[in-house]
C-alpha cells in the first residue's frame, strides 16, 4: 500500500472506489451485462466495508503494520474495534459478512464450510451504511456517495 493508502483519508478513498465499483457492476447488471457469477459485487462491497471500517481505526492510531497483522480481513475484529455505535446493525450482518469473506476468497476459503451468497438487496445497504458513518467519523464535513 502506498503512504496515502495508510491514512484515514486514503482509506475511505479506496473504500469509496470499491463501493462505487461495486454499484456499477450491479447497475450494468440489472441493465443487461453477462455475469455468470455475482462474487465481484460481494468482494467489491465487503472491501469497502473494510477498509472503511480501517480508516476510523487509524484516525484513532493504529498503526498500518498493527492494521495488517492483528486485524487483517476480519471484519467482525474491525467492528469490535471501532468505537462507533453500530447498535443499529444486525450483528448477524457482521457475522455473515466475515463468514462469506472467507467462503469467498479463494485463499481464504474453509472448504467445510458452506459457500455463503451475497445478495446486493442485502449487501448494499449494509456497505452504504457502513461507508457513510465511518466517513462522518473521519471527516463529518465531507459529501461523498457510493452510488454513481
Amino acid at each position: 500500500m502506498t503512504a496515502i493508502g495508510t491514512t484515514p483519508f486514503g482509506l475511505l478513498t479506496y473504500a469509496e472506489s470499491y463501493g462505487r465499483a461495486a454499484f456499477l457492476i450491479v447497475r450494468a447488471i440489472d441493465e443487461g451485462a453477462r455475469m455468470p457469477w455475482s462474487v465481484p459485487v460481494g468482494t467489491l462491497a465487503r472491501h469497502c466495508v473494510e477498509l472503511s471500517l480501517k480508516s476510523v481505526l487509524v484516525i484513532n492510531g493504529t498503526s498500518p503494520d498493527e492494521l495488517h497483522h492483528v486485524y487483517g480481513h476480519s471484519i467482525k475484529e474491525l467492528f469490535a474495534e471501532s468505537p462507533l455505535d453500530w447498535s443499529d446493525v444486525d450483528t448477524n450482518d457482521i457475522e455473515f459478512d466475515n463468514d462469506a469473506v472467507l467462503s469467498q476468497t479463494p485463499c481464504y476459503r474453509k472448504h467445510d464450510r458452506p459457500y455463503y451468497i451475497l445478495h446486493k438487496e442485502h449487501l448494499l445497504p449494509f456497505m452504504e451504511t457502513v461507508f457513510h458513518r465511518c466517513l462522518q467519523y473521519v471527516d463529518p464535513k465531507a459529501k461523498r456517495t457510493l452510488r454513481p
